[in-house]
């Protein structure tokens, strides 16, 4: 019998983690007074690079995941097919800062599906999009941040699975700004590597940014609105077949 997968992928939780640890060490060492991290513009130039290595780590992540059995071909494809629409959801309002659906879509997918399905999702339809858009150092807080998205929203599907659409809405809301606030640091390393100190950057990036969050936040509620009553029925209904439980059949043919 093969049981329902439960749980977050591992290698997300890793690189999260890791990834936040050494973004948080230029901001502790400009707290304490050190000397600001001068390499830290001269990553910009490699952030194809960086995209590559991330895009190779995630179909290795995916790869080992199919093996060890958390994931079976059938979640793989489907992570597949929604990260590519999810990031392909992007690219027609790129000339509208911080609207799109994206954040919408892996909020329903996360909450309809689960948390793992969920963060691979945004994962992998943060580095979808990457390919077709400018990319820089903000591409892993995206990542992190849209993984987030659906992990939170998949959590909050097994905590309150008879949520309404108006809860989702909420942590939309709640998204735009951490959303916003996470992509910060970026700005905030770069103020610091030319001197300013760390309450001076963050105050600049929160102020340069706070419209921006503002219109993503408002951009996710409308999204939400507009896609959720057509879509979580179907995320909802799609769940509860790959959750069927498959039972091997004994020498007479009837289950065991």
């Amino acid at each position: 019998m093969i049981p329902p997968r439960r749980g977050l992928p591992l290698q997300v939780l890793a690189l999260t983690l890791l990834g936040l640890a050494l973004l948080m060490l230029p901001l502790l060492a400009a707290a304490a007074g050190a000397a600001a991290p001068a390499p830290l513009p001269a990553l910009v130039d490699q952030a194809p690079l960086l995209l590559l290595v991330a895009l190779m780590l995630l179909l290795l992540g995916l790869w080992q995941e199919l093996e060890s059995g958390e994931v079976n071909t059938s979640e793989i494809a489907l992570i597949g097919l929604l990260g590519g629409v999810v990031g392909a959801s992007r690219l027609p309002f790129v000339g509208i800062p911080s609207v799109q659906p994206m954040t919408a879509l892996v909020v329903l997918i996360g909450f309809g599906l689960g948390p793992r399905i969920g963060a691979w999702v945004g994962l992998l339809g943060t580095l979808v999009s990457s390919l077709f858009l400018p990319v820089g150092l903000w591409v892993p807080l995206q990542a992190i941040g849209w993984a987030g998205v659906g992990a939170s929203a998949g959590l909050l599907g097994r905590v309150r699975p008879s949520a309404g659409l108006w809860v989702l809405m909420v942590l939309g809301v709640v998204w735009g700004f951490l959303f916003g606030w996470l992509t910060d640091l970026v700005t905030v390393l770069l103020l610091i590597t030319q001197g300013q100190d760390l309450a001076s950057a963050l105050r600049v990036a929160l102020l340069a940014s706070v419209w921006f969050d503002v219109a993503h936040a408002v951009s996710n509620l409308l999204f939400l609105q507009l896609l959720g009553p057509t879509l979580l029925p179907r995320l909802r209904r799609h769940h509860a077949r790959l959750q069927v439980q498959l039972v091997a059949p004994t020498a007479q043919g009837v289950p065991a």
